[in-house]
């Protein structure tokens, strides 16, 4: 079975370079250009996204291990 951490390091990576290929993209589309900023900010989303999941996670397990 594959571990929990490996699970969210995998969407991790996955999502930031989608992120950055999207950034990337912004380069070709008139009116538009890549941002670090912009970047850094999709980063910041998918760790407080993941960190969510996370939380909810540990708290569903702890309910099932009371009840």
């Amino acid at each position: 079975a594959i571990g929990g951490h490996t699970v969210l390091a995998v969407a991790f990576f996955s999502a930031a370079l989608f992120a950055a290929g999207d950034e990337l993209h912004q380069g070709f589309v008139p009116g538009r250009k890549p941002d670090l900023r912009d970047l850094l900010v999709d980063v910041a989303g998918i760790l407080a996204a993941l960190a969510l999941i996370r939380w909810l996670a540990a708290r569903r397990k702890r309910a099932s291990d009371q009840g």
